[in-house]
């Protein structure tokens, strides 16, 4: 597929993850091999839910949150519970997740963990891009008890 290989939401899309469930083995010639979110949609992982083995020709091989409307109207990822983000490659940046720009935003909850992904250029764990605007965001919430280990070339990046 072209964007999005297991999930695509866009324009005020929540999507919700929980349980066991799992985005995996998918693969996209563009951006999100596992799930591709723009447009002021939530992505929420709970509980253990998982994206994994995910493959992307471009960027954001697990989860890939892109543009938003503006600051306050974000993309955002929520990982919580003990979710988990692993296995993904990129033949581009952001092999688990990548977050496109201002009002993009990654926040990690819970025990919640991003590993052993892989990306081409930079990011493995997560990619942080910058456009004209600004730069996403990665927040971690109080007591995060997660892991951000194993990823190449390197845990995380920003532009």
């Amino acid at each position: 597929t072209g964007e999005g290989g297991g999930v695509w939401a866009s324009n005020y899309t929540d999507v919700v993850l929980e349980g066991s469930a799992s985005v995996k083995g998918n693969t996209a010639s563009g951006e999100g091999g596992g799930i591709y979110a723009s447009g002021n949609t939530f992505v929420t992982l709970k509980d253990e839910a998982s994206v994994r083995n995910n493959v992307t020709a471009s960027r954001g091989a697990g989860i890939y949150a892109g543009i938003a409307y503006s600051e306050e109207e974000p993309t955002k990822v929520t990982l919580g519970g003990s979710s988990l983000v692993t296995g993904n490659k990129a033949a581009g940046a952001g092999g688990g997740v990548y977050l496109r720009s201002i009002g993009s935003i990654l926040e990690l909850v819970g025990s919640s963990s991003i590993k052993m992904n892989e990306a081409g250029t930079s990011g493995g764990a997560v990619f942080i891009g910058k456009n004209e605007y600004g730069a996403g965001a990665l927040i971690f919430g109080g007591g995060w008890k997660g892991v951000i280990s194993a990823n190449l070339p390197d845990n995380v990046f920003g532009q």
